[in-house]
């Protein structure tokens, strides 16, 4: 008897810890592109698939994509933190340990008194700090927010990433570049910008000009450029 599985498809697909699934082959949105052909039949979506987890601390760009453009990618959309992304289930609401395992039901006090004595426990420490509270998160900002080694405030540079990237009241920056303004021999007279939203400079606010053109508050405006590809602000 000849057993025909053309029509074989997974029912159930669980992608682990994405948020360390950041570059290479093994990629997060290669991963997902190699596999959605064995998630339908036809037009059928047969399988469910589950992406889950922030390996510690989410390296990956590409799980934050796929998190807040979830039609894009099968994911069901959800819009309970108001905005639309996929399902985010606070740290606090099932930690394990705090009863869930045998009754079904969390104790979201305990949890949050522990995971509060977690955070302070490890505050003078922003390495730790920071994978304890991406491990063990209470917000959508906190599972993105990205940290870095300098000798700027750690904790204010990614809170503030998270209210720039989360919250609905913030202005949010322009994406461009630099462009350099040229005489006719070519010499360099200045610089315009030209958005763009493939460049590599974000801006808040662009600096005040006085009717002339010129500017009219001297020293006011900060910048960081770590990049050559534009001249510096």
């Amino acid at each position: 008897m000849q057993i025909v599985e053309e029509f074989a498809r997974p029912d159930l697909q669980i992608m682990e810890e994405i948020g360390d699934w950041s570059s290479g082959v093994g990629d997060l949105k290669s991963c997902v592109g190699a596999s959605i052909g064995s998630w339908r039949v036809g037009s059928i979506q047969k399988c469910r698939v589950f992406m889950i987890g922030t390996g510690g601390s989410v390296k990956s760009d590409q799980a934050k994509d796929i998190f807040t453009k979830p039609k894009s990618y099968h994911i069901l959309p959800l819009t309970d933190f108001g905005k639309e992304h996929g399902l985010f289930l606070p740290a606090h609401y099932l930690l394990g340990g705090q009863g869930w395992e045998e009754t079904g039901v969390n104790n979201v006090e305990s949890s949050k008194a522990f995971l509060d004595e977690e955070r302070e426990r490890t505050r003078d420490d922003m390495e730790i700090h920071s994978k304890v509270t991406q491990e063990y998160p209470y917000t959508i900002e906190e599972v993105f927010r990205k940290m870095g080694t300098n000798n700027f405030n750690q904790r204010k540079i990614a809170e503030q990433w998270g209210r720039i990237n989360f919250e609905p009241d913030v202005k949010k920056p322009e994406r461009g570049y630099l462009e350099w303004i040229k005489t006719p021999n070519g010499t360099i007279k200045g610089v315009k910008w030209s958005l763009n939203p493939e460049g590599d400079i974000e801006i808040i606010e662009h600096p005040y000009r006085g009717p002339n053109g010129d500017t009219t508050y001297k020293g006011l405006y900060v910048s960081g450029v770590d990049k050559h590809t534009s001249p510096p602000i």
